[in-house]
């Protein structure tokens, strides 16, 4: 045998094995150093981390500081997991609304809630436990939102707004809730200059007094008064919104994503500086609105096949934007939440989308099953799939008749 080929065989060997190993080693360097270098960063982001985890409930728990003893592949992972969680919620909670602007069908794929409780909690995250926030009333009385009521009253007015040269006046009457909030939260506003005390009864005040003033009126009054009909053109044709033209130049160039609940954390900073610049005005400006744009879902009285869901007569299995007005007396401390269709009715059509956007299980994906519907079935019989065609157990198929009465 050729010693002198085994030797060069194994000097080969030992070669290659060396390079591998040191290149092995170059790459773990490179790793480490990337590590090191993303965990400085993350550092230095901790003010925008601690920002952030106040939008999801889901990670209350995290908390983050400069004087926090972290493992820095402890502290990557947990922003790393809070990102995902955020810029997820965020994109979708706007994908979202550019949809409901389209007014296309779709099965309602995430949880809703049928409270305002969420909301509630949500705010007084925002502007202190040393606030009360007041939401709407769950009683009988009749909301502003009703106006103009079905029948003769609300002919008179799409008649009045046909003479107006309104495009689609039935349509703008159909969509009326970011007018009416607008003038729940002004009427709410003159009660608390009017040093109204009992702020348990605000609202309903602000509803009964809205409805007393627009039927005192004749239709074109209403009209001209709800509507204000020199916005009327770029809401009718382009579909715009009207956050701006409706709530005024106070709110600058911002549109409905810039104020829409669980859309991004600046929503959050917006409240928490409108609440704060009140508090140091003087005493006659301490009252002011923000109003805050709110995803929902209209839910169908059936579970639609695919050939109902192209249909676009009714406004129904659908994602929709509503709208309320955060009325603040910083002077008391009270934000009021002026919501023109009052409080949300367990079982009833339209239910708010809950924050942060959490994912129905796939069974529960539906354009009937409202979240109520779905606890009241899982009552009955836990965990029984949907089957196409079928009603829901408490049944919302009534809605059609009461969503006309409490319109948006």
């Amino acid at each position: 045998m050729n010693t002198k080929l085994i030797f060069k065989f194994d000097t080969k060997c030992i070669l290659s094995e060396h390079l591998f190993c040191i290149t092995e080693l170059y790459i773990w360097f490179k790793l480490y150093l990337i590590t090191i270098a993303l965990c400085l960063l993350v550092r230095r982001l901790h003010i925008i981390f601690c920002i952030t985890r106040m939008c999801t409930s889901d990670v209350h728990n995290i908390s983050l500081s400069k004087n926090q003893s972290v493992a820095p592949i402890t502290y990557l992972l947990q922003y790393s997991y809070f990102c995902q969680i955020f810029l997820h919620n965020n994109m979708n909670m706007k994908q979202l609304y550019q949809q409901s602007v389209q007014r296309l069908r779709s099965r309602c794929q995430y949880v809703t809630e049928f409270s305002h409780d969420p909301l509630i909690k949500w705010i007084h995250d925002i502007v202190g436990t040393d606030w009360t926030v007041y939401g709407p009333d769950d009683g009988e009385g009749e909301v502003a939102g009703s106006w103009p009521a079905e029948g003769g009253e609300q002919r008179a007015v799409v008649k009045a707004l046909r003479k107006m040269k309104c495009n689609n006046p039935q349509d703008l009457v159909n969509g009326h809730c970011e007018a009416i909030a607008l003038i729940l939260s002004k009427k709410a506003e003159q009660l608390l200059r009017g040093n109204e005390q009992d702020f348990s009864d605000l609202l309903n005040k602000a509803h009964e007094e809205t409805l007393r003033e627009l039927r005192g009126m004749d239709a074109s009054s209403a009209a001209m008064s709800v509507f204000n009909i020199g916005f009327m053109g770029g809401i009718v044709d382009k579909k715009e919104t009207w956050s701006r033209k409706v709530w005024g130049e106070q709110f600058g160039e911002l549109t409905v994503e810039d104020l829409l609940y669980g859309g991004s954390v600046s929503v959050q900073e917006r409240i928490r500086t409108f609440s704060h610049r009140l508090l140091g005005a003087k005493e006659e400006r301490m009252v002011g609105t923000i109003p805050l744009y709110i995803m929902n879902y209209i839910f169908d009285g059936d579970e639609l096949s695919d050939t109902k869901m192209k249909e676009t007569k009714f406004e129904t299995a659908q994602y929709s934007c509503h709208v309320v007005g955060l009325v603040m007396d910083a002077k008391h401390k009270s934000v009021f939440i002026a919501d023109p269709n009052g409080a949300l009715i367990p079982g009833h059509s339209i239910e708010f989308l809950a924050v942060p956007l959490k994912n129905r299980h796939p069974q529960e994906v539906s354009t009937c099953l409202s979240r109520y519907d779905l606890r009241e079935r899982n009552n009955l019989q836990p965990n029984r799939p949907l089957v196409e065609g079928e009603a829901p157990a408490s049944s919302t198929k009534n809605f059609l008749k009461k969503a006309k009465r409490r319109r948006r």
